[in-house]
């Protein structure tokens, strides 16, 4: 039998969490009247938050090197992975839009679209 380690205020976690190798978990929860997503890093060890940045839309994340990219239909932002200071958002074309959960390699993110999967660089 397992025992709770620690417990986070979450409105609403709208997708699995992930868990990086230097102690993290990010989530999307949601909060506020307004339902509005916020991406969160917590401390897997403690449950504290080390920081949040509210997003847009609902999105898909996954971790690329020192970044998490958070992928909408719309958009790429990659953020810190240290301070979730956003680095920098690239807007889809609408006839790209990402449909599906994207992958990472070491030189490269791979997004599903409506016309296949494109690579990112």
């Amino acid at each position: 039998k397992s025992a709770e380690k620690w417990d986070t205020k979450s409105s609403a976690i709208t997708d699995a969490p992930i868990a990086t190798e230097d102690g993290r978990l990010l989530i999307v929860d949601v909060y506020g009247d307004k339902a509005q997503p916020v991406l969160r890093s917590l401390d897997a060890r403690t449950g504290q938050d080390q920081w949040h940045a509210g997003l847009i839309e609902p999105c898909r994340r996954m971790v690329a090197g020192d970044m998490l990219l958070a992928v909408s239909r719309h958009a790429l932002t990659a953020y810190g992975l240290a301070d979730g200071r956003e680095l920098f958002t690239t807007a889809m074309p609408l006839e790209t839009q990402v449909s599906g959960r994207g992958f990472a390699t070491n030189d490269a993110v791979y997004l599903p679209t409506r016309l296949g999967l494109l690579p990112w660089t």
